[in-house]
């Protein structure tokens, strides 16, 4: 019981709040079913908890058990259950899809039989054909409901036989069976069409009554408002004869309606006149524009019409009718402007359409109606603006092209007022679109000749118009809300008109505009809120300045002859790279620090794109050197700012290159100071690197070593095997200076074996100087091996052992090329070879290194080789050199084998001894 009050209650106050109209009705449909839902839910609910109740109470517990909580059941979700078909429902269904594919398959034959043999049919044949599908149609109505006993079958195959018999009366009207007069195109054809509704209409009343049909209903009162409209129209009265006629016929039917009302007859009827008579209507409006051709006053009549279905919309309160209501208004305003002397001025009239859409929805009160006009002003107006741009396409360039301007300024200003009172965004776009729309309109009458340099102008004007009038100053509450759409546009003009400069080529121009735009971005830093923002246009206004300045050069190219082979694009771009640091020293003294720093950079970077254009693109040698000369103290600057010690290196790279520029612009290279000069930049980074204080620490460290990787690079490509004598000194200075300067251990080992390689080729390329025609190789190895062990043995402890790894190889090494040169003497070939050979054992011995000693000691037997000597000669030197080795060897070491735990290689094996076994059996 409890549960039925609450029901009832709330059925009643929800009836109270749809009868005030504080809720629509979608909403009260809503509302109730998911209430009666949740009633629904409550009951199963409560059932299965009293249903687990009673299986507790039933189930006895047992008394050692601890008893066990009982947990509440949770709600178990219905299952929908797939519904079956009681065998009667099977048949029906089975008998119905034969009958509906035996008719198909009689269609299709009849369609085949009609389209093949139309054109030889008779007029009566045709028309058979038409009434004899009908029939068919009725017959299997007749069959599937009085012995199949299929109702739904039989009332489906009643409802097309009954539609295609005012089909088989337009067909006999058509093929003209009943004369030319009554005919579908004769003076008689509305008799024609009443002669139709008097044979539909009983049939349709006999069978709604029969089968209690609403939609036979309906096609009586259709076949009933046709037949009297044919009616009236078949005594050709004039139309407001017509239109008084349709008038009294409905009266007639109100008062139709009221009468059977009251003796309660024809209830079915009855239920659908007053649904009826709002449909009629527009049924009554199609019939007048059908039988009168004349569209201003149908238009006038649309418009009528739209307007009893406004009034029914708050009469009957069915919101539906508002779309009724606006496709009947916009067509009825269509007719009447269309067809009316307004010339260009209808344009006017259509943009001003949406205005009373707006008008509507001011009044309205309900939130649905309200909305529902807002958008059907917006949607209205934007086909109003197709239409009009459409139809003003020969106007553009005409004297009347202002209406076009006035149209889209009022459909511009509906959007406006739709923003200030809807909270849909994409108003703010449209309005803000139409706006820029009705601003290029001017264009067609304002310039006498309209080229792509007045339209990239008037284009950039409209977009900064836009950008300070719809942005920078809009406080007024009723544009306040297109203020973002109003910068987005703006910005998209303003590039727009960039573009048009850039593809026409006028630079000068573009130049101008790209400093404009630069203001106006920085203009928008001062009204924009988010830091974000405020950062990306500070960004990006340098951009635009450099922009600005690289946009010049096709116009100086041009101006100036020479401005491009002699200075080019390099030039250009460092003196816009000075420029922008100019202005960033400048922004930085008026306290704007961040835009001068993002200005700086760009400078830099302008510059930096100048000095790596000068490997591609030629220019004077003068220029070229005076650009990297700049760049070095560009660069100086630039690093310190970023405070990343492994860019100090840019700064000597800009160095090495303005040294080698300088070279290159005084010196010819075919002159014999060209190469030397070149090397010498390694000094001159030395040097350098020596004069710069010792605070700038790194900076002198990326000197030095871009020296010495500057060095060997330099000799490789220049020398091209010629053994320039002047280069290797160079390198020597450069190598023995770092030894003594560098601490690293590491570093003073590369220097040291790199000097004795510069030694080498000092040695190789005097002997090829002044002894062309000796065999260089050899000689210089021999004298080098000398000379490094000459330093070997006048030198220190510590200088002794990093020398012996460079002098023990290249002595091995220098043996080996001397027993296997073939132009050096005999004499020459055993005096280097065995002076080597004797040195590195000495080396070898005094150093430890006992475990190498056979090497030296078998290079013997290639000097002996080389000798060329007798047998018994032969014999007598191998016996000789085994007995003296044999000596050396009982002298140095006091065993055979003597071994050191520590290091391997300085293990004293007697190889003297072995070797002397090794000749003496020889």
């Amino acid at each position: 019981m409890e549960q039925e009050n609450r029901k009832k209650i709330f059925s009643e106050e929800l009836n109270k709040l749809r009868a005030k109209d504080y809720i629509n009705y979608e909403s009260y449909e809503s509302i109730k079913s998911r209430y009666l839902q949740m009633c629904a839910d409550e009951e199963a609910e409560k059932r299965m908890n009293d249903e687990q109740e009673q299986k507790i109470v039933q189930t006895p517990e047992e008394p050692n058990e601890p008893k066990e909580k009982t947990e509440t059941p949770q709600p178990v979700k219905k299952v929908k259950k797939k519904k079956k078909l009681s065998p009667q429902q099977v048949r029906d269904r089975n008998v119905t899809w034969v009958l509906i594919i035996g008719v198909l398959l009689l269609l299709t034959g009849g369609m085949v039989l009609a389209t093949s043999n139309w054109s030889t049919m008779s007029a009566m044949m045709k028309t058979s054909l038409v009434a004899g599908v009908s029939g068919l149609f009725f017959l299997i109505s007749w069959l599937s409901g009085h012995k199949l006993q299929i109702k739904q079958t039989a009332f489906a195959f009643l409802v097309l036989g009954s539609l295609f018999l005012p089909i088989v009366v337009l067909a006999a009207g058509f093929f003209g069976l009943l004369g030319e007069w009554l005919s579908l195109y004769g003076e008689g054809q509305y008799l024609l069409g009443l002669i139709g509704s008097i044979i539909c209409l009983p049939l349709y009343i006999f069978h709604a009554r029969r089968q209690h049909s609403r939609l036979f209903v309906w096609f009586s009162y259709l076949t009933l408002s046709l037949g009297i409209g044919f009616l009236i129209a078949s005594f050709h009265p004039p139309i407001d004869v017509f239109y008084f006629g349709v008038v009294l016929y409905n009266a007639c039917l109100i008062a139709v309606y009221y009468y059977l009302k009251q003796q309660k007859q024809w209830p079915l009827f009855l239920n659908e006149m007053p649904i009826f008579a709002q449909g009629n209507l527009i049924l009554s409006t199609i019939l007048l524009l059908f039988i009168f051709d004349s569209p201003a006053l149908n238009g006038f009549n649309v418009l009528l019409t739209a307007g009893v279905y406004f009034a029914m919309l708050f009469v009957l309160n069915r919101k539906e009718y508002n779309f009724v209501f606006t496709l009947l208004f916009v067509y009825g305003i269509y007719q009447l402007i269309e067809h009316t002397d307004l010339g260009p001025a209808g344009l006017i009239v259509y943009a001003l359409v949406g205005f009373v859409f707006f008008t509507l929805q001011e009044f309205q009160q309900d939130t649905y109606l309200k909305k529902a006009f807002q958008l059907t002003n917006a949607f209205v107006t934007f086909c109003a603006f197709i239409f009009i741009s459409f139809k003003g396409t020969q106007l553009m360039f005409d004297s009347d092209s202002w209406i076009l301007f006035v149209a889209y300024l009022l459909i511009a200003i509906n959007y406006l007022a739709l923003t200030h009172i809807s909270t849909y965004k994409f108003f703010r776009v449209l309005a803000t679109f139409f706006i820029v729309v009705a601003g290029m309109q001017p264009m067609t009458w304002m310039y006498d000749d309209l080229s792509f340099n007045t339209i990239g102008f008037h284009v950039f004007i409209l977009g900064t118009l836009l950008f300070f009038g719809g942005f920078y100053f809009n406080e007024w509450k009723f544009t306040k809300k297109i203020k973002n759409t109003s910068l987005v546009f703006g910005y998209g003009l303003i590039t727009i008109s960039l573009l048009v400069f850039y593809l026409i080529n006028h630079w000068i121009e573009l130049s101008i505009l790209l400093l404009l735009t630069s203001i106006i971005l920085l203009l928008s830093k001062r009204v924009m809120k988010a830091k974000g923002n405020r950062d990306l246009l500070v960004l990006a206004a340098p951009i635009l300045w450099f922009l600005a300045g690289a946009a010049l050069y096709p116009e100086l190219v041009q101006m100036f002859e020479g401005y491009e082979s002699q200075f080019g694009r390099p030039f250009h771009l460092s003196i816009v790279g000075l420029v922008l640091i100019g202005v960033s020293v400048m922004l930085s003294k008026l306290k704007q620090s961040q835009l001068g720093n993002f200005t700086f950079w760009y400078g830099v970077g302008s510059y930096a794109i100048a000095a790596l254009l000068l490997i591609i693109q030629p220019v004077h040698d003068g220029i070229r050197t005076l650009i990297l000369l700049v760049a070095i103290g560009i660069a100086y600057v630039a690093v310190q700012r970023l405070k990343d010690k492994s860019t100090w290196v840019i700064v000597s790279l800009l160095t090495l290159a303005t040294y080698i520029s300088t070279v290159d612009m005084l010196v010819q290279p075919s002159n014999e100071w060209f190469h030397i000069l070149l090397v010498s930049g390694a000094a001159l980074l030395i040097v350098i690197s020596r004069l710069i204080p010792k605070k700038l620490h790194v900076l002198q460290e990326s000197y030095f070593y871009l020296a010495h990787v500057y060095l060997p690079l330099s000799i490789i490509v220049l020398d091209h095997f010629s053994f320039n004598f002047e280069l290797y000194v160079i390198a020597l200075v450069v190598y023995v200076y770092s030894i003594w300067t560098r601490n690293q251990i590491i570093e003073k080992y590369y220097y040291l074996y790199a000097s004795f390689i510069s030694v080498f080729f000092i040695v190789y390329s005097l002997i090829r100087e002044f002894y062309f025609n000796l065999e260089a190789g050899p000689y210089a190895l021999w004298l080098t091996s000398l000379i490094v062990f000459g330093l070997w043995f006048i030198t220190y402890h510590n200088w002794k052992a990093r020398i012996k790894w460079f002098f023990i190889p290249l002595s091995l090494l220098s043996v080996f090329a001397i027993t296997q040169s073939w132009e050096m003497s005999v004499q020459h070939i055993f005096v280097g070879a065995t002076s080597l050979i004797v040195l590195s054992l000495f080396v070898m011995y005094r150093s430890h290194w006992h475990m190498l000693s056979f090497l030296p000691l078998l290079a013997l037997f290639d000097v002996v080789e080389k000798l060329q000597l007798d047998g018994q000669t032969l014999v007598f030197v191998l016996s000789g050199i085994g007995v003296l080795s044999a000596l050396v060897g009982y002298f140095l070491y006091e065993k055979l084998y003597d071994p050191d735990k520590k290091v391997t290689i300085t293990y004293k094996v007697d190889w003297y001894s072995m070797v002397a076994l090794v000749f003496i059996l020889v």
